[in-house]
């Protein structure tokens, strides 16, 4: 009875090991940031430049570029994971695309297309439970901490994002009504 209660207890601990906070559109089943974010009292044009901006201050490169309206930025962050067999900490990389739609008052942002590149090995795209290795060069505790990070480091970027737009909601400059 202990062995079997031992099992199970290493098989749920290693199914959590599996697991990922990161949000996962249910249509696509690909992982998606996405919100629509109320910016009252700013034009499509105003939101469009701020966001312009911010993906600038980002080091982003613009993939697509609909002035006024939309523009899509190829971003990514650095993420450090646990090596398979030492102590030493590995440095990579998670790509993504992040797009920002403006329209009067209102804006959405949507990041989609996560993928891990590092050395020795690349992880591919996050929402495989298994990295591209196949646990050969990324543990499972590695992946985990990969998406563990991208999680946290997305939501610093959107708010950073949504700071910077509310900073000129709220700049009384920036307003026409007197």
């Amino acid at each position: 009875m202990k062995k079997i209660i031992l099992c199970l207890s290493l098989m749920f601990i290693f199914s959590l090991s599996f697991s990922q906070n990161l949000p996962v559109d249910p249509k696509s089943k690909k992982i998606t940031f996405m919100k629509t974010v109320d910016a009252t009292g700013l034009s499509a044009q105003q939101i469009y430049d701020v966001a312009k901006e911010w993906g600038n201050e980002q080091a982003f490169m613009v993939e697509e570029n609909k002035s006024g309206s939309k523009i899509v930025f190829k971003g990514s962050c650095k993420v450090t994971y646990p090596a398979t067999k030492s102590a030493e900490k590995l440095d990579g990389n998670v790509s993504f695309k992040f797009q920002i739609g403006a329209k009067e008052g209102k804006y959405r942002y949507i990041a989609i297309n996560f993928s891990h590149s590092g050395a020795p090995d690349d992880g591919g795209a996050l929402e495989d439970r298994v990295p591209d290795c196949e646990f050969t060069n990324i543990s499972a505790r590695s992946w985990t901490v990969i998406k563990q990070q991208t999680y946290k480091e997305m939501n610093k970027l959107i708010k950073s994002l949504t700071d910077k737009i509310t900073a000129v909601q709220n700049d009384p400059t920036k307003s026409d009504d007197w």
